[in-house]
């Protein structure tokens, strides 16, 4: 039907934004207008900004028309990344470098069995976070196709509780005309 993703996530991430302010909560967008932001770059933005949880949020597309739903994603520490080398080998491509571990810095004085844990507790309560947007999507009559692990970069990286909320599907024609209103 033609919206596109950045503009009913743009939206909806000014809204919840007023509206966590409104609540006496401090929110913090990556971006303030139509720019592309990096995806390494938008969990660095909430950890410079001490953010206390981080919160993506998109809209899905998928070829079968019918499909609809929130989806609600969240962190596994148990992060398969010679599973991710190995999908990308039989594909034909090389996996990107920070898919393997490159470009993520130990915080200063921590060692990997440290940081390890670190990640397993963001992994834990990014969960907890998950399932209390499942229970709040339901109350509120919206209906959550599925609350799962994914290894999406801005989950790995996030150095606190992270998900990735896909607010509606696009290519179903009901969800996009709901996504064009307020």
């Amino acid at each position: 039907g033609g919206l596109r993703e950045k503009h009913v996530v743009f939206d909806t991430a000014l809204k919840l934004a007023e509206e966590l302010r409104r609540r006496g909560f401090e929110a913090v967008l990556t971006r303030d207008s139509d720019t592309f932001i990096e995806l390494e770059d938008r969990p660095a933005i909430a950890a410079r900004q001490n953010a206390d949880v981080f919160v993506s949020v998109h809209a899905n597309a998928i070829a079968n028309r019918s499909v609809r739903g929130i989806e609600i994603f969240h962190c596994d520490p148990r992060y398969d990344t010679l599973e991710l080398a190995a999908q990308a080998a039989r594909a034909g491509r090389h996996p990107h470098p920070e898919d393997l571990g490159a470009n993520v810095a130990l915080p200063p004085g921590a060692n990997q069995a440290a940081f390890q844990m670190l990640l397993e507790e963001y992994c834990r309560e990014s969960y907890e976070l998950a399932k209390a947007l499942d229970r709040s999507f339901t109350r509120a009559g919206m209906p959550v196709r599925s609350l799962r692990t994914a290894g999406f970069r801005v989950l790995r990286l996030a150095q606190t509780p992270a998900v990735l909320v896909e607010i509606g599907f696009l290519t179903n024609p009901s969800e996009e005309a709901q996504l064009r209103t307020d």
